[in-house]
């Protein structure tokens, strides 16, 4: 690992992490990138060519490094037909593209779906994370062990940042989501309960592994019923199967929140999506309850956001209200190493291992990196060990790069955070590293 990396993540131990000049990062972030890319590039075929198409071999400026970023999409990049027909070679092969390791001592003997193989690498030591968008297709980020590590580091001593708050598990603690799998949420939940949640006193909504196999055949029953080729049958029995376990759910999540309501008023920490929440909310409304007035030192964490769920233009107001917050918690994806939490003025901080970029909305041009700039978010992290840490996101973000009311004055992200597909239908069109699917099929289409 170079030295400008090494001084990156020595910052760790600063007094404050999120008090550093956006400025005085820069330099260091622009040397860190270029031992990244000197190491991972004879290793990652995509960027490899990426580089040598873009003619970019040194990184002068964060500009250097725009034509270098991967699209979001970059890792559910595979031919679907991979997991259709249990292909687990190729997808491996795939994956080796797309990140450092070469995964020839992952055993595929006797796997029979996606998240078989999943195990299997993470027993290996890769811990390959997942998420699913709307469209149902695997997502899958190749992560170390050190990465994972990162991760925890961050929920369990970095999440909170007006107050300390050591890993004690001293709260009542209720999980409106999973906390098994390999999903990076998941892991977060993980973490967060091992650090702070009371042993005799953790609520969990769903206590089963996430099983990405059922995630993606729901998704591709829903296609085929779109397009007209599911039969009656197989539409009945999924309706069958989704009605019970939405019964299985609501009778869980009507337990969970009686005792969430019984113990509000003392220590809670409340970990759910904006759906939860806002669900939580109205089962509350519905008992009379107007604002949940929680215990003092209670912590609210989660979020995801508005995305495709139907809810009022005012409702993250309304979330503030019943809840006595100010918003989410913080803003990320799974992509990242760390998370941006939200600090006292309800700003997200940009943390000072990766260089958080504003791009134009088409991705190829880096903004201005003054005062208030509105644009396409994207990151530059040179510390990731197995992947490129370049990745252009489909979000449209405010960056102020002047000093946060709070008074820190790192970088910081404002409210409101929006999908440029739910702007227009061409948003999530990225034209800078949208060749990334090409380079993967043509590099299938030599070695197949």
């Amino acid at each position: 690992m170079g030295e400008a990396i090494e001084r990156l993540k020595a910052l760790r131990e600063m007094p404050d992490v999120f008090d550093i000049p956006e400025e005085v990062l820069r330099p260091l972030h622009i040397a860190a990138t270029q031992e990244a890319l000197d190491a991972q590039r004879p290793h990652i075929p995509v960027l490899d060519k990426r580089a040598r198409d873009m003619g970019i071999d040194r990184v002068r400026s964060l500009d250097d490094v725009v034509p270098l970023l991967f699209a979001h999409s970059n890792y559910k990049s595979y031919p679907a037909s991979f997991l259709a027909q249990g292909r687990w070679k190729a997808l491996l092969q795939w994956l080796a593209m797309v990140s450092t390791p070469d995964y020839s001592d992952v055993d595929v003997e006797g796997i029979a779906d996606i998240d078989d193989l999943l195990q299997r690498l993470w027993a290996a030591g890769y811990c390959v994370t997942t998420s699913s968008g709307t469209g149902g297709k695997l997502s899958m980020v190749p992560k170390s062990t050190g990465d994972m590590n990162r991760l925890k580091d961050f929920i369990l001593h970095f999440r909170e940042m007006e107050r300390p708050l050591p890993p004690e598990r001293q709260f009542h603690f209720f999980c409106f989501g999973p906390v098994l799998g390999t999903y990076t949420a998941t892991s977060i939940n993980a973490f967060t309960i091992e650090g702070f949640a009371r042993p005799d006193s953790t609520y969990v909504l769903i206590e089963e592994p996430m099983r990405n196999v059922a995630i993606m055949r729901m998704a591709e029953m829903r296609r085929r019923m779109a397009d007209g080729t599911a039969t009656p049958d197989e539409i009945a029995q999924m309706e069958a199967q989704a009605a019970a376990q939405s019964e299985q759910m609501k009778e869980r999540f009507a337990s969970m929140a009686d005792k969430f309501l019984e113990l509000r008023h003392e220590r809670v920490w409340l970990s759910a999506m904006t759906a939860q929440l806002w669900d939580l909310m109205l089962l509350a409304r519905e008992r009379g309850i107007e604002r949940a007035e929680l215990g003092p030192g209670s912590v609210i964490t989660g979020g995801g956001g508005r995305k495709h769920l139907n809810l009022p233009d005012d409702f993250q107001e309304q979330l503030n209200d019943f809840y006595g917050t100010r918003g989410p918690a913080g803003y990320g994806m799974s992509e990242m190493s760390w998370l941006y939490p939200a600090c006292g003025a309800g700003r997200y901080h940009v943390h000072p291992f990766a260089a958080a970029l504003i791009l134009d909305e088409r991705g190829e041009r880096l903004l201005a990196r003054e005062g208030v700039v509105e644009g396409r978010f994207a990151f530059m992290d040179p510390t990731t060990d197995y992947r490129w840490g370049g990745l252009i996101s489909g979000d449209k973000v405010t960056a102020d790069f002047g000093s946060c009311p709070c008074g820190r004055k790192g970088m910081t992200i404002l409210d409101p955070i929006r999908r440029y597909a739910d702007i227009n239908a061409d948003g999530d069109k990225i034209e800078c590293a949208g060749t990334i699917d090409a380079y993967i099929r043509g590099g299938f289409a030599q070695t197949a």
